[in-house]
């Protein structure tokens, strides 16, 4: 072309033309030139006949091309002209839904952020490959971060929580990504302060076109308030809680059984069993209804003793329900516990006040109904028709005994001479 061979005034029409050729040969091509050794319209003409250009190191799509099949017609002035004005018109319309879409844009962020506020929850996104994660400013308040850092990495995400959560999410997300659909998991934060805080978080799996899982997205929601809210609620209850893992270990226990045990919560939880504080005599029981609790997921009004950490004994009443996984397999149970001490006692005194009732009402002779007396001699007449004295009769119908002694009528009567001797005396 710059050595002005013959057909060279065609370049124009031989580029478009190539359009043609390329797509349906097995070739390519890249056509070369210095916009230095061109006048402007041979280059301005040379970008609309190529759909793909590379300037200065970067591969770009022409928004300026121009098809072939327009590019060769006689009118190609005119529709350049059309063109040029419908893209003015294009871009100016697209400016526009570009603000209105920005706008909208802005808006529903605000309100996102307003949920997210309210709602204390935030979002989140993991890209697994590279490694990337996103946070919503919701999950920076809710981690206490800085919403200008970049959100730590995944390992670095496992930190934030407590090391028995972390575990947990790590293992809730190795299930995932090994082609499980989703979790939720109740966590605790780290505390760097010493203030505990929760979260629910939950987390499903994103894959590819191809259904390969390319990492994960979720939300986390602070339920700090109506954690500690149940906590107080749990630990104030006038009766015990506890739950057990499968191995019958305490893995949480109220204040109210750790009281009645004389334990502080480190020595108990993640460290005693159950069995650690049922008496040796009640292991049996316990031991034969754990079956049906593993069988049926209920047992009701188990009645035993627990020893407290002085060695001391006091009954309780105790109901258990068995959690499960979704293959059946038992996870953990939690238990309500009574201490019936006070109603055992009552129960003790009632059974033997029965007792010495039943023993007095064995001794007693109950004297009923109407008893034939002699209006003269006095005597009565018993059961068989027999004529006895009053004292016989009433020796062999009670417990009570006789002394015989005189009152001083009867005393005047018989024995006159004996208040004769009296008087004179006096």
């Amino acid at each position: 072309m710059l050595g002005g061979d013959p057909g060279s005034e065609r370049l124009i029409e031989y580029e478009a033309k190539l359009n043609y050729f390329l797509p349906e040969n097995d070739a390519l091509a890249i056509c070369q030139y210095d916009y230095k050794r061109f006048s402007p319209g041979i280059i301005m003409s040379v970008i609309r006949t190529h759909p793909i250009l590379i300037y200065r190191g970067r591969v770009s799509r022409n928004f300026y091309y121009v098809p072939p099949d327009e590019m060769l017609l006689p009118e190609q002035p005119f529709l350049e002209v059309e063109r040029l004005l419908y893209e003015i018109f294009e871009r100016e319309t697209i400016k526009e839904l570009w603000d209105e879409t920005g706008e909208a844009l802005r808006n529903t962020e605000l309100k996102l952020d307003e949920i997210e506020r309210t709602g204390k929850m935030g979002s989140w996104e993991w890209d697994a490959a590279e490694d990337l994660v996103a946070w919503s400013k919701g999950t920076y308040r809710i981690f206490g971060m800085d919403p200008a850092t970049p959100p730590p990495d995944y390992e670095g995400h496992l930190k934030l929580y407590a090391p028995e959560s972390a575990e947990r999410l790590r293992n809730a997300v190795g299930l995932v990504m090994k082609g499980g659909e989703v979790y939720e998991l109740e966590l605790e934060l780290a505390r760097p302060a010493g203030a505990r805080r929760w979260v629910i978080a939950r987390g499903e799996a994103k894959r590819d076109p191809e259904g390969r899982t390319t990492g994960l997205r979720g939300t986390v929601v602070d339920i700090t308030e109506s954690k500690l809210a149940v906590e107080a609620l749990y630990n104030a209850a006038p009766c015990g809680y506890h739950s057990l893992d499968s191995d019958g270990r305490f893995v949480r226990i109220n204040d109210t059984e750790l009281k009645w045990l004389g334990y502080a919560r480190e020595e108990v939880v993640g460290k005693m069993k159950l069995t650690d504080v049922i008496a040796p005599e009640s292991l049996d029981l316990f031991l034969q209804n754990f079956p049906r609790l593993l069988k049926t997921g209920l047992v009701r009004d188990l009645e035993f003793e627990f020893v407290r950490k002085d060695g001391a004994r006091f009954p309780v009443l105790l109901s258990a329900t068995a959690i499960k996984d979704r293959d059946g397999r038992f996870v953990m149970s939690n238990s309500i516990v009574f201490d019936i001490t006070e109603r055992k006692k009552a129960e003790d005194e009632l059974i033997s006040l029965n007792r010495n009732l039943s023993e007095a009402q064995a001794k007693v002779k109950v004297l009923k109904g109407l008893l034939p007396i002699c209006a003269s001699c006095k005597k009565i007449r018993n059961d068989q028709g027999f004529w006895d004295s009053v004292e016989k009769y009433v020796h062999e119908h009670s417990e009570a005994e006789f002394t015989h002694s005189m009152c001083p009528d009867c005393f005047r009567k018989f024995y006159p001479e004996f208040e004769k001797e009296n008087k004179k005396e006096m």
